[in-house]
């Protein structure tokens, strides 16, 4: 062979070379690029956690974002009397219409036709009222009431001396009547009296 022979040989061997190095890198360049591509969601896949992954006691109060955990999160009877803290359940946080649950409530001094309100509590809106248009017959008006007829209002006398009950009610107002003891006579009285729906 002569020389300008081997030359030419020698000068395609090496842009072989150089082709195959170039092929082999953009090879390796787009095999990096897929295995990247797929590997992203395989690897977010694992990173899935369930609650079989989870070790007892690994979730605490203190990770738990305020306000994430709602009623329509919590499972039926999920929350049971022994996991309630004392004094965690207020009247404010009952529904109005539980049935049995005290919706308002007024303790009263019955000063002749000027009873006074010591105490009260209104869960469906404002204050209650009472009147007296004669001793012993008291007019109460409860704000936001909506009372059925299913609904309970019990009055209680404080005094030895009379005993008190409901006269009659309507949707907001009802009427305590407290009478001498043994006697259908009206009577001026200390009392309490609650209302709960049925």
């Amino acid at each position: 062979m002569d020389i300008d022979t081997e030359a030419r040989l020698d000068r395609l061997e090496r842009r072989m070379r150089r082709s195959r190095r170039r092929y082999a890198a953009l090879v390796g360049l787009l095999a990096a690029a897929l295995i990247g591509l797929n590997i992203a969601p395989v690897a977010a896949n694992h990173l899935k956690v369930t609650t079989s992954d989870l070790t007892k006691g690994a979730v605490t109060t203190a990770k738990i974002k305020n306000q994430a955990v709602t009623t329509k999160k919590l499972k039926k009877n999920a929350v049971k009397t022994g996991k309630i803290a004392s004094g965690a359940i207020t009247g404010t946080k009952l529904a109005a219409e539980v049935p049995g649950v005290a919706v308002a409530g007024a303790n009263v001094q019955g000063n002749g036709t000027n009873p006074v309100i010591r105490g009260q509590f209104n869960r469906v809106g404002g204050p209650l009222t009472v009147v007296a248009n004669e001793e012993g017959f008291y007019q109460f008006t409860m704000p936001g009431g909506s009372l059925t007829p299913g609904a309970i209002i019990v009055a209680t006398g404080s005094g030895a001396n009379a005993r008190c009950n409901v006269f009659r009610f309507s949707e907001t107002q009802f009427t305590v009547q407290c009478m001498l003891n043994g006697t259908t006579q009206l009577q001026g009285a200390n009392f309490s009296v609650v209302v709960m729906q049925q």
